[in-house]
């Protein structure tokens, strides 16, 4: 009985000085790990939450902002989490939003970002597009005609833009 006695303070005294309190502040201190948690979320989530955040960032109705995606890669609700967000499209257009990559270029060229980027990158694909779709608007001054637009590169009225606004 005195051994496992004294077994278990030989245990208590080693934890107790490897995980005291200062012991673990001192090993925080030295040791700092950068994480972001937006990553960590599951795809669906990060568009949800980037489709609301670029959406009034850019003043683009949220009947719109959402409509986009549902027509272009079938994102339904941050609850889908079969979502896959990196689809290339036969004419290129990758990611979330279907963005081609010479035309986010054109919409950022000060930014130095990959085609990869473009497609993997949720934040950056949304953030992109939705400036993109407000610059259209500006022009165009008809949300029809930018998201026509948007879909074929010519102005004009389609099924796509028509399906999305009504």
């Amino acid at each position: 009985m005195k051994k496992y006695m004294l077994l278990l303070l030989i245990l208590l005294l080693y934890f107790r000085y490897n995980f005291s309190l200062d012991n673990f502040k001192e090993k925080q201190l030295t040791t700092t790990v950068s994480v972001n948690t937006n990553n960590l979320a599951p795809p669906s989530l990060q568009v949800y939450y980037a489709i609301k955040r670029y959406a009034k960032i850019y003043n683009i109705p949220e009947k719109i902002a959402f409509g986009v995606p549902r027509k272009e890669t079938g994102f339904i609700n941050p609850m889908d989490f079969s979502y896959n967000h990196k689809q290339i499209s036969s004419a290129n257009a990758m990611g979330t939003m279907q963005v081609q990559y010479r035309t986010a270029k054109d919409v950022e060229p000060n930014k130095n970002f990959t085609k990869e980027e473009l497609l993997n990158n949720i934040d950056l694909n949304v953030n992109i597009s939705f400036k993109y779709l407000r610059q259209l608007y500006n022009k165009y001054k008809s949300w029809d005609v930018a998201l026509g637009y948007y879909n074929t590169g010519h102005p004009k009225i389609n099924e796509y833009a028509t399906s999305i606004t009504r």
